[in-house]
């Protein structure tokens, strides 16, 4: 018996079961792609994975991850997976009336059966007129200081619209979104603490071996410039001078690398 027949052979129940099965063991898969990628410094970015698995999972036509800018009142498309989307990346929009925008403030997972049903601005349709949006689920993706973006799954206009089911499966792709951002944090905290690190040991080497050892040839030269006549005591002292000048440069460069600066420890 073919896989076609033995599937017609099913009652609807145990068609509904074997979809069922066959939906959780998708599930699975991805779940374990999406987490290898996650403990992965290399290779696909994990929000690339979770656009790229959510939207092939729950068959969308388009799947965005959002994030916020930094004035806070924006958001801008970071991820774009679907077919002719990759204009969208980097694509920014209001954040005030967009249905982007309620979910993240709410909290809530917004679920549309037509985007045109609902006001307010539709960011995908200012930037890629072509693409027409039906079917819509948008889930906000919470981090340890509350909502940090969202993840955006649609289908074109005439699409069957999303269900429970499909907002569950978003919810926990969403998830390892949220999950992704906060990695993507603490291996940027990590490359600061290395940055800051590096900065601490080169100013000090600097200090106590090349700025030391041109301070005492400018002591020595000093010395020497008393003891000779001219024309070598003029040179000595045109060589005094630029070692001091080089002395004072360097005297800048350990302040600067000493110097954390505003943005080292900036928010991600």
């Amino acid at each position: 018996m073919t896989v076609e027949q033995d599937r017609a052979a099913l009652p609807l129940n145990g068609l509904a079961f074997h979809t069922h099965e066959q939906g959780r063991r998708e599930w699975l898969q991805a779940s374990f792609e999406i987490t290898r990628s996650l403990l992965s410094a290399t290779g696909e970015e994990p929000l690339e994975v979770v656009a790229r698995v959510v939207n092939q999972i729950v068959d969308a036509d388009l799947t965005l991850v959002m994030l916020p800018v930094l004035d806070g009142d924006s958001m801008m498309i970071e991820v774009a997976v679907g077919e002719g989307t990759e204009h969208l990346i980097g694509f920014v929009f209001p954040s005030e009336g967009s249905v982007t925008g309620e979910a993240i403030r709410s909290g809530q997972a917004v679920l549309a059966a037509d985007l045109a049903e609902r006001s307010g601005g539709n960011p995908v349709q200012d930037a890629m007129p072509e693409i027409v949006v039906g079917p819509l689920m948008v889930v906000p993706l919470f981090g340890d200081r509350g909502a940090r973006g969202a993840l955006g799954i649609a289908r074109r206009r005439g699409g069957q619209a999303f269900n429970s089911e499909d907002l569950e499966l978003a919810t926990s792709f969403a998830n390892h979104a949220a999950l992704a951002l906060e990695l993507a944090a603490v291996r940027a905290y990590q490359q600061r603490m290395i940055l800051l690190e590096d900065r601490h040991r080169i100013a000090a080497e600097l200090h106590d071996h090349v700025l030391q050892r041109l301070f005492a040839s400018g002591m020595s030269m000093q010395a020497m410039a008393t003891s000779v006549g001219a024309p070598y005591a003029e040179r000595l002292e045109q060589l005094i001078g630029d070692t001091d000048e080089t002395i004072g440069r360097i005297r800048a460069v350990i302040h600067d690398l000493n110097d954390l600066g505003p943005g080292l420890f900036s928010e991600t």
